[in-house]
Order: C-alpha cells, then structure tokens, then sequence
C-alpha cells in the first residue's frame, strides 16, 4: 500500500512509501485463492513483493521463545507518522472474543502505554494508528492482549522499533532534542538568477560556529547530511549546523539551524515532587495526604528538570493492592508546576498512591517520583444515651458528620445485641465506619422501676466484671468488620448524690458514700477501656478531667487545697450541661479527625 501526503508548501511527495502489511488466514483446504485489491474500486493501490509462507506456531511458556511474534513498522512522511502491526493468535479449545493493542516507549517496562493506551480491535488480527508524531531516534514497542471466551487472557510483544526519520529528501522534521551523536540536517538552496556555485557546511556550539568541524565542500545538489561525531564532542551539548551558500556572482548567504540538544540521560528528579491538593476549602480541612472525596483526585507536579526539556509526564494512580490503576499522559507546558485533576472516579476508602515519570523530547523516562494519600468516607457513629445531650449542642459543622445512635437507660448487653442485630445493615448503609462506644453508666447505677432515684447497683465487683465482659465482646464482635475502627470511649465520673437531689430526693447527703464507691468504680472500668483501647491502638478523651476544680482554705498557720469534682457542671449529676456538652464534643471531634484522616 502506497502512502502520499502533501507537505506544508501544498505539493504532495514523488517518493513512495510502502505499507508492509502481514496479513493471517487459515486454509481449509489444499487449494486457497487469494483476491488483492480495495473496498471501494475506486481508490488506487499497488503492490509489490508478495510473498505467502506457513506460519509457525509457538507456545509463550515454551523454552527459548520470548513471545515477540508481532509484526510492526513504521510510516514516516514528512511531520506525518504513523504505526502498523499484525498479529495471529490460536485457541483450540476456546474461540478468541477481543484483541487489545497499546504502544509504548522501549527501555522500560514491557506493557506501558506512553504513546496509546490498550485499545479493542475487536476480531480483527491487525491495527494501526495513524495520529501520532513520532521522534527521530526514539524507540517503541506494541503488545497485544488476547483474550478468549472464558475470560483467560494472553499478552505478546513486538521487538522494539527505531523511529528514524533520516531518509527524507527535503523537509524532514525538526527535532529538538535526540540521543544519538548523529548529527543530520537537510535544507532548500535557491537562486534564480545566478545559480548556486558552492555550498558548504559546519557544525558548532553555537549559531553560525565551527568549533566541531570547519566548513566542509557539498557535492552539487546535495540537500541532506548526516554525520556522527565522537561522543566527547556533542553529548550534553547544543549542537548547531550552519550552511554557507555563494552563488555564481560570487556573493554568499549563510544560515544556521535553531539547534538540537544530544543528551542520554533521562529527567533529573532530585528536586522533584508530587503533592496531593486538596479539594474545595472549608473551617475543616483534611490533613496532608488525606481526603474524604471518592470522585477525584487532585495531583501538582514540580521540580523535574532536564536539559533537553520535558515532553510529557506519565501519572499512574493506584490502589495499595493494585486493584485499580489509572494512568494519564500529561502535555509538559514549559511551567516549572504542572497539575493533574482526575475526574468521574468511583474510588473505594483505602490506600492510594500517584506516582510519576517524567518524559523528555528523546522520550527518556526519569525515575519515578511517589506521593501517597489515604481516601476515606468513614462516618463515626456514637453508641451512647448521654449523646443525646452532645448532639442536641452541635455548633460546628463537622460535627454533623457523626451519626448518634441513643437510647436512655440502656444497659450495656442489650447495645450489644442490638449492634450485633443491625450492624451488617448499617454497614451496607453507611460503608465504613469509625465507631464510639460509650456505655457503662446504667450498669454501675441502677434506677428500681417504682422509684425516681438511682442507686450504686453493686458495692462488690460484679458490676465491673459485668461490663468488662461485654467490652470484650463489642471488641470481638467489630473484629469480625474490617471496616471498622472501634473507639471505647471512657465513662466520666458523675454523681448519685446531685442526681437525686435533682429528682428531689430530701435528704440526698445519705448518698454520699455512694458517690465514693461509684468513683472507685469508673476508675476501674476506665483503666480497662484503656487497656483495651491499646489492644487495638486507639485511646479515649479523659471526659473527668473537665470536672476537677481546686479549692483553698487559709488559716494563719498554713493553707489547704484540696482536688474536687465540680458535679454543677451537670445539668443533673449525670447529664452534661450545654457548655460541657459542647466541650466534650470537642474532644471526641477531635478523636474522629485522628481516626478518620490521619
């Protein structure tokens, strides 16, 4: 198949470009015919060198086979390119439903997708892309992935192809960079009044410099060059080709080329850095490499550098497991700062990562510069019968996030059979989930059903043990729910005393050896949420400590202080007052940005 295309001065090429095309097929029987020509019968096509002969199948895990069984060219004219490749694979035992094709840069790693990504071609057993622009000297390869109809797939490679642009007759493209020390330049010489009598040509360091080589004689009508020079000449350098004309008059024009840069080495990261950026701002900003949207992802680029300036960049998003995986080019803009958004993601709560490679004008890749984020819609939820006091005192937004499940004078094996009925729903509901279990109270202190007045349950330990063992059992119960991070929170001292006198008890001092005990209790019970907040690396708010208050007495001799629990903070000896509600949300707000985003 020939190829023609006009260049920009509007003429087309007298050069023909041939189309190697390698096409499969599998005779049933002794004799085949085979027709050449094209679809429509209206459109010109030659061909030459025909050749047909058996193909020989090779399995990939045979031993000195390396699956490189792709046919692939390239077609270059002019600023024009184009890649072609042909394939066969064979299933006996279950048909071939899709072929998938993807090219990428060679050197690296066999499967990437740096000049087009993996691509169905449906059934078809060849592809072809022809809206690329390919550089002179760099090198590409193709995989194909081929897939049956139970879902098993098998991946081949190309052997590497060099893109060489060298062969034109005029016009050729104009690079500028390469890493070959290949120095070639073609030009267009006219006068048409006198001729042209000589033409002569250098290379340097500079515009219109010698310094590589002296000006050299052009045989007549010579148009294009090429040369290679020792390495220690032009790598790392720019390099220079100045032309010097002089017609049959004798008078004389020169012109030099813009310069093409010769370097080997791939995109310097030391400086480098990929930085996750966070979405819209509000009063609560997520922490660095923390972000709660599941829809897209910010990244900012900086710091990559090359001497022969960057082309592109190459993002790969992954999961921690891999199990999702996106990759973009992205155009290099000649900004120290590039910038990245990834949108219509559906990503889940987990470990995610950007990394980034930085591709230069020779499509050499630098080493991959990494930055990782922690995505979470994680709702905490609090078990709790004094959370009604704290959410019906929300002030700040955030704390809108938590979801309150409460009941009054609940005691704590009814939560847990509770939780352990309706929490598979309220995962499904919810997704995960940072839970806070705040219960104990209504163990330690007992209300009788014909009495408006609460009593130490126990002044023996059962009610301890009682409680220990129901921790235990949430602490097992949510081990069985990875997505959920589980927080005791520790129980705040409070008081039988001030609780009666608010129910209008008339002698509520009786209760005053209660309180002690009660206080002796909750010591116990916290310093197990402690240890069980360890277990699980975790720890709860102090909530009592917003209850000590200081009290001083002086006499003449000396002075006395002494520490005390400031149960007026209670509306009831039990329930927080609006400003120790607000206070201990605080903390507990605190606790779940911890969980949540750190």
């Amino acid at each position: 198949m020939v190829y023609t295309k006009q260049d920009k001065h509007g003429s087309a090429s007298k050069v023909l470009n041939w189309h190697h095309h390698t096409f499969y097929f599998r005779p049933s029987t002794t004799t085949e015919t085979i027709n050449l020509g094209n679809m429509t019968g209206n459109t010109g096509i030659l061909f030459d060198d025909v050749k047909i002969q058996e193909t020989i199948l090779h399995n990939h895990d045979e031993v000195n086979q390396n699956g490189k069984h792709i046919h692939a060219h390239v077609v270059a004219v002019h600023q024009w390119s184009s890649i072609h490749a042909s394939w066969s694979f064979i299933d006996p035992e279950c048909p071939i439903v899709d072929y998938m094709w993807a090219i990428g840069y060679s050197g690296y790693t066999e499967g990437s997708t740096e000049v087009k990504g993996f691509t169905s071609v449906g059934l078809n057993n060849f592809a072809y892309n022809y809206n690329i622009s390919l550089a002179h000297t760099s090198v590409i390869h193709i995989t194909v992935i081929a897939t049956n109809a139970a879902g098993l797939r098998r991946e081949a490679h190309a052997k590497d192809i060099m893109v060489s642009l060298k062969y034109c007759t005029s016009n050729c493209s104009d690079i500028d960079a390469q890493t070959t020390e290949e120095v070639s330049a073609n030009w267009e010489v006219h006068d048409d009044e006198s001729g042209i009598d000589v033409c002569e040509w250098a290379v340097g360091y500079q515009p219109y410099g010698n310094e590589i080589q002296t000006f050299k004689h052009l045989s007549n009508g010579v148009k294009i060059i090429s040369k290679v020079f020792p390495s220690s000449q032009v790598s790392m350098q720019m390099i220079h080709v100045t032309l010097r004309c002089k017609n049959e008059a004798g008078l004389q024009s020169s012109k030099s080329s813009n310069g093409v840069k010769i370097s080997s080495l791939s995109p310097n990261t030391t400086s480098a850095e990929v930085q996750f950026l966070p979405h819209t701002l509000t009063e609560y900003n997520p922490r660095d490499h923390y972000q709660g949207d599941t829809s897209s992802i910010r990244v900012k680029l900086t710091g990559f550098e090359d001497l022969t300036g960057l082309d592109s960049y190459l993002l790969t998003f992954q999961s921690h497991d891999k199990s999702t995986q996106i990759s973009k080019s992205i155009i290099s803009e000649n900004q120290d700062m590039s910038y990245c958004l990834l949108e219509g993601l559906d990503i889940s709560n987990g470990n995610y990562s950007a990394s980034v490679n930085a591709v230069n004008k020779m499509y050499l890749r630098s080493s991959q510069v990494s930055s990782k984020i922690v995505v979470s819609q994680m709702s905490p939820s609090l078990i709790a019968s004094k959370g009604f006091s704290l959410r019906n005192n929300i002030v700040e937004q955030f704390d809108n996030n938590i979801v309150w499940w409460c009941k009054q004078s609940v005691k704590i094996e009814q939560s847990y059979s509770w939780l352990k009925r309706i929490l598979p729903t309220k995962l499904y509901q919810l997704g995960d989930i940072a839970l806070y279990i705040w219960l104990g109270t209504c163990n330690l202190t007992t209300k009788t059903p014909d009495s408006k007045y609460i009593n130490l349950t126990s002044e023996e330990t059962s009610s301890i043990e009682h409680i220990t063992k129901h921790l235990e059992n949430f602490k097992k119960l949510i081990a069985e729910y990875p997505q959920v991070k589980l927080t005791f929170l520790e129980i705040p001292v409070y008081s039988i005393k001030a609780y009666n006198q608010h129910q209008g008890h008339t002698e509520p001092l009786i209760f005053r050896d209660q309180d002690k005990a009660l206080a002796e209790q909750i010591h116990i019970v916290n310093q197990e949420i402690r240890n069980l907040n360890q277990s699980i690396n975790t720890h709860s708010p102090d909530f009592s400590v917003f209850l000590k208050a200081r009290s001083q007495h002086r006499t003449r001799s000396h002075r006395d202080t002494w520490e005390y629990f400031n149960f007026n903070l209670y509306r009831d000896g039990i329930h927080p007052s609006q400003h120790l509600a607000q206070v201990w949300l605080r903390e507990i707000a605190k606790r779940i940005k911890i969980d949540c985003w750190e």
